[in-house]
């Protein structure tokens, strides 16, 4: 028998589709994975293209770009999140505009 593995959704929005050329993909990995293990198995699927994604300095994900884990923003040790199978991490790049009529 292998180890256990869990399959989890990474979604990007915006223009991160078309930089990445994808709009989802499903990603395998070991039971008791986290966040920092989902972006080194983004990075070997996604090759150059998910360059993007990564601070070259820091080797997490952009400090600008939101993560979010079934829909709840992860912030402040983001790379320990833990990962269950099923779950659906989406990765999306600040949204500006809008703003409040007076």
């Amino acid at each position: 028998m292998g180890t256990p593995q869990i399959q989890v959704v990474v979604r990007f929005v915006g223009p991160l589709k078309s930089v990445l050329g994808r709009r989802e993909t499903t990603i395998s990995l070991k039971k008791g994975s986290v966040v920092a293990d989902l972006r080194g198995a983004l990075l070997q699927e996604l090759g150059q293209r998910g360059q993007s994604l990564v601070d070259p300095e820091t080797g997490s994900f952009r400090g600008h770009l939101v993560t979010l884990v079934n829909g709840r923003h992860i912030v402040g040790g983001a790379d320990a999140t833990l990962l269950q199978d099923g779950d659906e991490v989406t990765i999306l790049p600040p949204i500006s505009g809008g703003g409040f009529a007076s």
